[in-house]
């Protein structure tokens, strides 16, 4: 008889231990399932993990992501200076060459922890910063940033004389400022 018993208490602790696993991958199924790719940008920055970033232009960026917005990624990148990249020109995220084997970026995690590149741009005008532009189809274009509007950045660009440059806010796959503004 408590051969009996100690078989049916075998029995049910592998028969917990089978149904917590299943659980357990269920629920990671899920997490996967319900992911979006700010969510994983989220998942890779918190784990401070270096990415190389390709860009429906071709472009790709070598960086760890430090902060995502609705519709953008900011990414260190090697000289330390910050490049935002909009999520909807973004094609494919990967481990930069050389990392180590990450963890899963399950992108789970609940919406973005900043603001719109938009803002950013504009919060940034008012110093005249000098700012590069990548756009979709691959032309890049520079100067110094004088507004962000409802759907257009103005760059005042170099040359004599200067004249204005007009970007449609959607056609800007990345951005980064430089030098002295």
């Amino acid at each position: 008889m408590a051969d009996d018993v100690d078989a049916w208490a075998g029995d049910q602790r592998a028969q917990a231990a089978a149904d917590a696993r299943s659980r357990e991958r269920w629920l990671r199924q899920q997490a996967l399932e319900a992911a979006d790719l700010a969510a994983v940008l989220v998942d890779l920055a918190e784990q401070h993990q270096p990415v190389l970033i390709t860009l429906s232009t071709g472009r790709q960026h070598h960086g760890t992501p430090t902060g995502v917005g609705v519709d953008f990624v900011s990414l260190a990148g090697p000289g330390g200076l910050p490049v935002y990249l909009a999520i909807a020109a973004i094609t494919v995220v990967k481990p930069a060459p050389g990392s180590a084997e990450p963890p899963a970026a399950t992108g789970d995690t609940r919406g973005p922890v900043g603001g719109r590149l938009a803002h950013l741009l504009a919060d940034a005008a008012a110093d005249r910063p000098r700012l590069m532009l990548g756009l979709v189809g691959g032309e890049t274009v520079s100067g110094e940033l004088r507004s962000v509007g409802t759907d257009v950045v103005t760059l005042l660009r170099d040359g004599d004389p200067p004249w204005p440059i007009y970007v449609r806010l959607d056609s800007v796959c990345d951005a980064s400022f430089f030098g002295s503004g």
